[in-house]
C-alpha cells in the first residue's frame, strides 16, 4: 500500500442532522477547536446517516477528498487484501487511541469481497493492515 497522501484541503467534520448520539452541535465544537477545520451536516439522517443516505453522505467528502480515502499513491490503485488478493475498497475512518504511544488518531477500515475486514493506521502508511476486529462489525 502506497503512502498516505497530504489533505489537499481543510479536514472536515460530517455530523448527521438527526443523530442522537453525537448530536451535529459536538461536531460543530470540534471543527471550531482546531483552525482551518470545516463542517458540515447531512440533512435528514441520523446516527446511520452514511447508511440512510449514502449519496449525501459521500458528496460532502467527496468533494474534498476524491481519491485520496484510497490512501494509495495516484495510479497505484487500491490495495489488495493479504487474504486472498482481491481489491480493498474504503470503509471509513475511526478516531482510536493507540495504545503503543498513547497518541488519538485515526484508522482506515478496509473490505474486501471475500469479507475480510482490515484496518491500518492513518499516520502510519507503511505499516501492514492488520486484521479489523469482529467485535466492531
Amino acid at each position: 500500500m502506497g503512502r498516505c497522501l497530504p489533505w489537499p484541503t481543510p479536514p472536515l467534520v460530517v455530523t448527521f442532522e438527526h443523530d442522537r448520539l453525537t448530536p451535529p452541535h459536538l461536531g460543530r465544537e470540534v471543527a471550531d477547536q482546531i483552525p482551518g477545520w470545516e463542517y458540515a451536516v447531512v440533512p435528514d439522517t441520523g446516527y446511520y446517516g452514511h447508511l440512510e443516505s449514502p449519496s449525501a453522505a459521500l458528496a460532502h467528502l467527496s468533494w474534498c477528498r476524491g481519491d485520496l480515502l484510497l490512501m494509495t499513491e495516484p495510479g497505484e490503485g487500491p490495495p489488495h487484501c493479504p487474504s486472498c488478493d482481491q481489491h480493498l475498497s474504503f470503509g471509513g475512518f475511526y478516531m482510536m487511541l493507540r495504545e503503543d504511544d498513547g497518541t488519538r488518531t485515526c484508522r482506515g477500515r478496509w473490505t474486501c469481497p471475500g469479507d475480510h475486514h482490515w484496518w491500518s493506521w492513518a499516520d502510519r502508511p507503511d505499516d501492514p493492515l492488520e486484521p479489523f476486529p469482529r467485535e466492531y462489525l
